[in-house]
């Protein structure tokens, strides 16, 4: 898991980090390209992803996601977006690419001094599908702990579009990592990896909108319980709202 301050309020941040299309190149040096595959509702969607391949291992082939997302928006101004990989008969895997299987994780976007700075936790569980088992524990943690950088970035991101100087870091959990940012600046972020396992007792089945099996991560971990009971949907922009920020 990473955590990490960000100067901007929780709904920009949703709106970044929801946003596929040219904006997200200023911030997520993992992603080459993405789209999404279908809407399925007000608060789901099915997203394809290819991931870039000059941060990977060397000779390590690319990857690709197929997932589907579901976010919603707490009363206290709380965003989550909650991810988990899918089939679907419109996004077949491509040539050149191994799909990867994102098992679970996701933000949380939690706002914090009235609203001014954002609490963002990022969670990842992801089986990379190495073909030789002795390359699954170095490779497979090094590559995840890059992904969760991505807060990192985030926060640079926008703590120049803010023109600040100055950071905040929290930090949570037993086993913590300094990394440096994927710019090879000199901002250290926080990471705490959590292995496969725990982060799948983390996991829970949910009955999706439309029969299908969503998932979700429990009170007790780092993503908030989800209750359909009290849920605030909304519509999210079109991609050409979002590139307009």
């Amino acid at each position: 898991m990473a955590v990490g301050v960000v100067d901007a309020n929780s709904e920009d941040i949703f709106q970044t980090l929801m946003s596929l299309g040219q904006s997200r190149s200023e911030w997520d040096f993992c992603l080459r390209e993405g789209r999404v595959v279908e809407h399925l509702d007000g608060h789901s969607d099915i997203i394809h992803k290819k991931l870039r391949g000059d941060w990977l291992p060397w000779g390590m082939r690319k990857r690709d996601l197929l997932l589907r997302r579901y976010w919603r928006r707490e009363d206290d101004g709380t965003y989550v977006i909650l991810y988990h990989s899918v089939f679907h008969n419109r996004c077949s895997p491509e040539k050149g690419y191994i799909r990867a299987c994102l098992k679970s994780g996701g933000y949380v976007i939690s706002p914090v001094s009235q609203g001014r700075q954002s609490v963002v936790k990022h969670m990842l569980a992801i089986d990379w599908k190495f073909w030789k088992s002795y390359l699954l524990t170095s490779s497979a943690k090094y590559i995840t702990i890059r992904m969760l950088g991505r807060v990192a970035a985030l926060r640079e991101l926008f703590r120049a579009k803010n023109g600040n100087c100055a950071c905040m870091e929290f930090s949570s959990g037993e086993l913590m990592r300094d990394m440096g940012l994927p710019q090879g600046g000199n901002e250290r972020t926080k990471i705490e990896m959590q292995s496969a396992n725990e982060c799948e007792r983390l996991e829970g089945p949910v009955e999706g909108p439309q029969g299908g099996s969503n998932r979700h991560l429990s009170s007790t971990g780092s993503l908030v319980q989800l209750n359909d009971a009290t849920d605030e949907f909304f519509d999210v922009p079109d991609e050409s709202e979002y590139d307009q920020r």
